[in-house]
């Protein structure tokens, strides 16, 4: 399986595995900030905070993505850590599951 960070409109690989990112989302979130910093540390600077924003699966389990909010010098920063074959497209899935849960909740 291959795994991606997406930031600033850009898919960039990392090194992590689909079980290890489950860990650090469960145990250990922290790491997975690090994931995002390692990869775009020039771009980021001065980290005050961050959330995992949301988190989205497939059906099949076999597809992954964990939104964080970091909050740094250039303001609130969205990256997504992806796990796929197919980032690209499991990133249109996300957009559409995100569509879905704002029209569920209108009343």
């Amino acid at each position: 399986m291959y795994s991606w960070l997406y930031i600033f409109d850009e898919f960039k690989p990392i090194d992590a595995s689909y079980s290890e990112i489950i860990h650090y989302l469960n145990r250990d979130p922290e790491k997975l900030l690090k994931l995002v910093l390692e990869a775009v540390h020039d771009e980021l600077k001065d980290v005050k905070r961050f959330r995992v924003y949301n988190v989205y699966m497939d059906r099949e389990g076999r597809e992954l993505l964990v939104e964080l909010l970091i909050y740094c010098s250039l303001g609130e920063v969205s990256a997504k850590i992806i796990v796929s074959p197919n980032p690209l497209e499991t990133l249109k899935k996300y957009y559409n599951y995100e569509k879905s849960k704002k029209r569920d909740m209108k009343p």
